[in-house]
């Protein structure tokens, strides 16, 4: 079985799933949105989007498998949750 790991700034998993169906556009698949979804889902299980640390250091904020589909949207269950999400939430408040 093949692992291929690629990381790319992204705010969320639901951001890049939605840059990943742009990717796809832009290469010349030419298909429905819910088939590209498909196909995005069979080719990814999980996604770690990266967060900016304390001095400016990158971190993975949150790890999400991605399940399947429900309807038109992605299936998504985090799976692990960074100590830096409680850091970031109270430095907003």
């Amino acid at each position: 079985q093949a692992f291929q790991f690629v990381v790319w700034a992204g705010k969320s998993a639901a951001d890049a799933l939605a840059r990943l169906e742009m990717l796809m556009g832009l290469s010349g698949f030419s298909s429905d949105l819910h088939s590209v979804r498909r196909f995005i889902v069979g080719a990814v299980d999980l996604v770690m989007p990266p967060m900016r640390g304390a001095g400016g250091r990158r971190t993975i904020s949150s790890i999400v498998e991605v399940a399947g589909l429900e309807g038109p949207r992605y299936a998504q269950r985090e799976v692990y949750r960074g100590p830096e999400w409680a850091d970031r939430r109270a430095m907003a408040q």
